[in-house]
C-alpha cells in the first residue's frame, strides 16, 4: 500500500476541495433553478387544492338537495320555491352559518361598475374569469351566507331558473374570481343540480361564459362545467 507524505495529502485536499467562487456559483445556481420551479409548484399546489374544494362542494350541495327533497317531500326544484324562499330553506341544513346582513364585514359589499352603471356588482370582492370587470349580481342576490369554509349565494328570483353559486374557499380569501375559487350549478325544472355551463343549459356558450377574451360581465358564471369535466382546465387559468 501507498504510503502519502503530509505534503502530498495537502496537494490531495487541494486538488480535490471547492475554492469559494465554485461554491457560489453552484449556490447561485440552485437559487436560480429554485426561483424558476417553486412559483410552478406553488401555483398546482394551490389549483389542486381549488380542484378538491370544487368537488367537494358539489357534494354537498347535491346531498343538501337531497335531504330537502326527503323532509319536504318533493323534489327541490326552481318551479317549487317562492321568490326568496329557497335560500332559507338551503342553509338550514349547514351546521355553522354566518347570514350576510347589512354592514356584515364577512359579506361583500355592493356598489355599481364603473363600465356599466346599470350593473350592481360586489365590487372589490369578485372579478369575471379573465378579470377584466366585476361581476353582474345578477345571480347573487336572493340571499347569502357564509359557512364555515365557504360563501354561497342564490338566486331563485326567475320560477324556471335557480342558480346556486359557492365561492369555495370563503370570500375573505383569494382570487375571488368566476371559474376559478367562484363555481355556479343549476338546479334543473326535474330536480338535477349540474355545473353552470353544461351543455343544453343556459350558460353553455363557452365563448361567452368562459372565456379568456370574454368582456361579458358573467364571464366564469359558465365555467363550472369545463372546470369538473376538462383535465386542462386547471393548468390554463388565465
Amino acid at each position: 500500500m501507498k504510503s502519502y507524505t503530509c505534503s502530498e495529502i495537502s496537494n490531495l485536499q487541494t486538488k480535490n476541495a471547492f475554492t469559494l467562487a465554485e461554491v457560489l456559483i453552484t449556490l447561485g445556481i440552485i437559487g436560480i433553478v429554485a426561483a424558476m420551479t417553486l412559483p410552478s409548484l406553488l401555483h398546482q399546489k394551490n389549483t389542486k387544492q381549488l380542484e378538491v374544494a370544487l368537488i367537494k362542494n358539489y357534494s354537498i350541495i347535491q346531498q343538501v338537495l337531497q335531504r330537502m327533497e326527503l323532509d319536504r317531500g318533493e323534489t327541490p326544484k326552481s318551479s317549487n320555491f317562492e321568490y326568496l324562499e329557497f335560500a332559507p330553506e338551503f342553509l338550514k341544513y349547514f351546521n355553522y352559518v354566518n347570514k350576510c346582513s347589512e354592514g356584515n364585514e364577512n359579506c361583500a359589499s355592493k356598489t355599481e361598475d364603473e363600465n356599466d352603471p346599470t350593473i350592481t356588482t360586489l365590487i372589490k370582492e369578485y372579478k369575471t374569469y379573465n378579470k377584466s370587470r366585476n361581476v353582474s349580481t345578477t345571480y347573487f342576490d336572493d340571499g347569502k351566507f357564509n359557512t364555515l369554509n365557504e360563501f354561497y349565494m342564490i338566486e331563485n328570483q326567475n320560477p324556471n331558473l335557480l342558480i346556486i353559486t359557492v365561492d369555495i374557499n370563503g370570500i375573505l380569501k383569494r382570487p375571488n374570481l368566476w371559474g376559478h375559487d367562484l363555481f355556479s350549478f343549476q338546479l334543473l325544472q326535474n330536480g338535477k343540480l349540474v355545473p353552470a355551463g353544461t351543455p343544453g343549459t343556459n350558460f353553455a356558450n363557452k365563448n361567452t361564459y368562459c372565456s379568456a377574451t370574454s368582456t361579458n360581465a358573467l364571464n366564469g358564471l359558465g365555467c363550472t362545467y369545463y372546470a369538473l369535466t376538462d383535465k386542462n382546465y386547471w393548468k390554463n387559468l388565465p
